[in-house]
């Protein structure tokens, strides 16, 4: 009897220990993916803030080349510049404009577009600095009407 008693104990035993291991095991597992999910969501939250940084830049930029303050060239070469650490959005602007025929050139159309916007339900704003505009691209692109 003494036999079975030591071996029940030791069988207790070694479960007990089993199951704290495999415990361990599952609280070292949930750990690791709590940490790889708290790094990843710290990743997209910085990365929200970079494409809010560039957005607030992009309507600023378009605000500056309709007041005439800033020619459409340097606006692009700017926008090029704050965009340029942001992965897939030269793809995307190249898919946007496809004929254009390099980044710059593009990106000028970015703001184009922007300062339609920008430009609100005034039409005498948009009048005015539409042809400017519209002319600076012409020269950018090389097409001339």
């Amino acid at each position: 009897m003494r036999g079975m008693r030591t071996f029940v104990f030791y069988a207790l035993g070694a479960a007990a220990v089993a199951g704290v291991v495999g415990w361990n095991a599952r609280a070292a597992e949930n750990r690791a993916t709590l940490e790889a999910e708290t790094a990843r969501a710290r990743d997209l939250d910085e990365a929200r803030q970079v494409g809010e940084y560039c957005w607030q830049r992009q309507q600023h930029l378009a605000a500056e080349v309709l007041l005439g303050r800033v020619t459409l060239a340097a606006a692009a070469v700017e926008l090029l510049e704050v965009n340029r650490d942001r992965p897939g959005w030269l793809g995307a602007l190249a898919a946007s404009y496809p004929n254009d025929p390099d980044p710059r050139t593009r990106a000028a159309r970015v703001i184009v577009v922007w300062t339609s916007s920008a430009a609100g339900d005034d039409p005498s704003r948009h009048t005015d600095a539409a042809g400017r505009v519209a002319g600076e691209l012409d020269q950018m692109t090389g097409r001339y009407e």
